[in-house]
């Protein structure tokens, strides 16, 4: 006699309910045992259904299995054995690599930056989907205010945290740079390099250029170029070839330029810079301090009492500003002839002064010489010596000309020669 094989659990449920009803299980307990059966049915099934992460995603991901999102190129090979699709991602950067093959109809396509390619297929490493998002393309708008908030963040922690000055002013004063120009071969060497030290100022600025002979094109494209505020004042007068003869009409250059300060009510300390000079970005830190007239050191680098370096093969270093005693007071002046006691501004140039403009309101400058003399005048109580009281030099005036009939081509470009056939 042959035994039945015994069943497989779990059994469907009709199964179950005949097995029971051969086992004649009447009464009260029946449902229960009926419930029993059935939880443990549930429960081989569960347990016995081996889940896999691919059913997991098509089930519970948030995005579809296959879109038609941009993503790197890829290779895909598949076995015959088994239905598992191996991917291999695959990276292209920028830099060239040995390693790609030689022949070029091999290479995948070149990405494109703006993706525009359509792609069919979804990069799957494994079971696991890839979520690839866009490239994000910003608003350009958007773009400039953030490097603009940068921009002025950086300059806020140059004004505070500043290595020259350690003593910083919250609010620190506008500085009002004076420069007369006028039309030359060495122009656009003086202003450019000039207009490269102001752009690392951390202070407001607003830069007045003065040129001889009223506004011209070229000194207009150069400021422009330069990205600063400023203003393209004329002045009536041409400027002479003669040393001594410059000298005086520059003087009347900056002696306008200061009138054209007080009628506009600017605030802050006016720096005379002179284009072809070199300055010590901390000559702007020490201009905060100044209340009404500051002196600081000026060193010559070219003898101005002798511009004509052919004759003088070996000039002598020299340097013009304020001498201090012990006690750090001012106690003197150093000259371009001399150390001396008295005050003589006639002997100075204009680079080695500071002044607030509040300072300038006081004074009448229509009725005053155009010279430092007539602005300072003999008395030099008030005039505080900056830069470690006068110890820094600051200021290195080079005055490095060409000859006045030099020429040069407009804006410093050179026109390609065409070769005559």
């Amino acid at each position: 006699m042959k035994l039945p094989l015994p069943l497989p659990l779990p059994l469907p449920l009709p199964l179950v309910v005949q097995q029971m009803q051969s086992f004649n299980l009447k009464g009260s307990s029946s449902p229960f045992w009926l419930l029993i059966h059935f939880l443990c049915c549930l429960g081989s099934t569960v347990l016995g259904f081996r889940f896999s992460r691919l059913l997991f995603f098509l089930f519970f991901s948030s995005s579809p299995l296959f879109s038609s999102q941009p993503h790197l190129s890829t290779i895909t090979t598949t076995t015959t054995t088994t239905t598992t699709i191996t991917t291999i991602t695959t990276t292209f950067s920028s830099s060239s690599s040995s390693s790609f093959p030689s022949n070029s109809s091999s290479l995948p396509p070149p990405l494109n930056t703006t993706f525009s390619h359509p792609v069919t297929t979804r990069p799957v490493v494994g079971r696991h989907g890839i979520r690839v998002r866009p490239w994000p393309h910003p608003d350009p708008l958007q773009l400039m205010r953030a490097h603009h908030i940068l921009r002025q963040v950086q300059l806020e922690q140059r004004k505070v945290f500043s290595a020259n000055n350690p003593n910083p002013n919250p609010n620190p004063k506008p500085i009002l740079v004076v420069t007369p120009t006028y039309v030359r071969a060495a122009q656009a060497l003086h202003l450019t390099a000039l207009a490269h030290t102001l752009r690392l100022l951390p202070y407001h600025l607003s830069w007045l250029v003065i040129e001889a002979a009223g506004v011209t094109n070229v000194t207009a494209s150069i400021l422009a170029r330069s990205s600063l505020p400023f203003f393209h004042l004329a002045f009536a007068g041409s400027m002479p070839h003669t040393f001594q003869a410059r000298r005086v009409v520059q003087d009347r250059m900056r002696l306008h330029a200061l009138r054209f300060i007080s009628e506009q009510k600017m605030e802050g300390i006016v720096v005379f810079a002179d284009e072809s000079n070199i300055h010590d970005l901390k000559l702007f830190d020490e201009a905060q301090k100044v209340k009404s007239v500051g002196a600081i050191n000026l060193n010559f680098l070219t003898d101005p009492r002798n511009p004509n370096q052919e004759n003088n093969p070996q000039p002598q270093p020299v340097v013009q500003g304020p001498v201090c005693n012990s006690d750090g007071q001012l106690s003197g002046w150093r000259t371009l002839d001399s150390t001396n006691d008295a005050f003589a501004p006639q002997n100075m140039e204009w680079a080695g002064f500071l002044l607030d403009s509040k300072w300038l309101l006081e004074k009448d400058l229509d009725k005053l010489d155009a010279n430092l003399k007539g602005l300072l005048g003999d008395n030099d109580s008030g005039i505080e010596p900056l830069g470690k009281c006068a110890a820094n030099v600051l200021v290195w005036w080079i005055r490095a000309e060409t000859q006045p009939d030099a020429k040069f081509p407009p804006g410093w470009a050179i026109e390609q020669e065409i070769p005559s056939a």
